[in-house]
């Protein structure tokens, strides 16, 4: 449930800049100052609590904070991973890890 509600919300509030993998390549990214994350270059470069405070909070000058809950957002961030094929998602929890580590 949590999963569909959060890609019933990335169908409204993200797929126009970010598309429909995630990719960055919306139908308003290419009229945006800054392109629009890749999902698939940033999961694995951040913990999910600081994307999801990231996403609340907003990311100037083009993302707006959000205009969700942050259990909404969590449920996003739970689609967005659900997207990404099963090996590539292992790999970039891997990378998210090894970040994690790096930083301790």
């Amino acid at each position: 449930a949590a999963i569909a509600q959060g890609q019933a919300l990335y169908q409204v509030h993200c797929i126009g800049c970010h598309g429909a993998e995630g990719r960055g390549d919306g139908p308003l990214a290419a009229n945006l100052p800054v392109q629009p994350a890749n999902f698939v270059e940033h999961l694995g470069e951040h913990a999910d609590a600081d994307l999801v405070a990231n996403i609340v909070a907003g990311i100037p000058p083009v993302m707006p904070p959000a205009a969700i809950s942050q259990g909404e957002v969590e449920n996003v961030l739970g689609y967005i991973w659900s997207m990404m094929p099963d090996t590539l998602r292992l790999q970039l929890r891997a990378s998210q890890f090894l970040t994690m580590e790096e930083a301790h």
